[in-house]
């Protein structure tokens, strides 16, 4: 099923996918194409794959995760040089790499695995596997799309300008996994928004009821100090 053009962001497409080109990481217009044309990227790469689901995801979910931590690792190391410490620079500029490829291989995995379970109990028909690969494709190139954000978002004052500009990439691809979500799923419009929207919804209520629990124990610990 293909899913159209990207829209208002074609003229934003347009502009990256010659720089991605230009840049030596072959899954790189792969991811980009995703977060744009998320049915039709994960379509044309499923019916590419040659060996298992599994060493595609695995692949992916590494490089992803390598991409994350370069860009943790510059804005940290960065700080880090700028009040001069060099060693602290690089240290930390390797953990950033470790961690991104770890929060990659566990966080993904999760929040594609709650939707899954959400989806099937709408009526969803599409397999664990496949909605993975499509939904680390997406987050391949939002994690790509943030990185100069990222970056300049360590820019006192105009930071949060750019802390902006990474926000509105994130939320694009959360309509992107709805767009991917809707076809692997066959579910209707509804139920594709409610599998994405659910899981936020849960979110937000835990942490109110943990944020109420914590003013309520720091009340109760007032009262009995009277």
């Amino acid at each position: 099923m293909a899913d159209g053009n990207s829209g208002l962001l074609s003229p934003i497409e347009n502009a990256i996918m010659p720089v991605a080109a230009a840049i030596p990481l072959p899954q790189l217009k792969v991811w980009l194409s995703a977060y744009f044309h998320p049915v039709e990227t994960f379509e044309s790469e499923q019916a590419k794959l040659t060996g298992g689901i599994g060493g595609y995801i695995l692949k992916n979910l590494v490089s992803i995760g390598l991409l994350f931590g370069v860009i943790l690792g510059i804005v940290g190391a960065a700080l880090m040089l700028f009040i001069g410490n060099i060693p602290g620079a690089l240290m930390f500029f390797a953990f950033a790499l470790v961690g991104g490829v770890l929060d990659m291989l566990i966080l993904i995995p999760i929040g594609s695995g709650i939707y899954w379970v959400i989806a099937k109990i709408l009526g969803g028909k599409g397999a664990l596997l496949k909605q993975l690969m499509g939904m680390m494709l997406i987050v391949g190139g939002a994690v790509f799309l943030t990185l100069p954000f990222q970056i300049l978002q360590a820019i006192p004052v105009v930071g949060i300008v750019f802390g902006f500009a990474s926000i509105l990439v994130w939320l694009y691809s959360v309509y992107s996994q709805y767009r991917l979500i809707k076809s692997i799923h066959c579910l209707s419009p509804t139920k594709a928004a409610a599998v994405i929207i659910i899981p936020y919804i849960i979110l937000v209520i835990v942490l109110g009821a943990a944020i109420l629990s914590i003013l309520a124990l720091f009340g109760l610990g007032g009262f009995i100090g009277k």
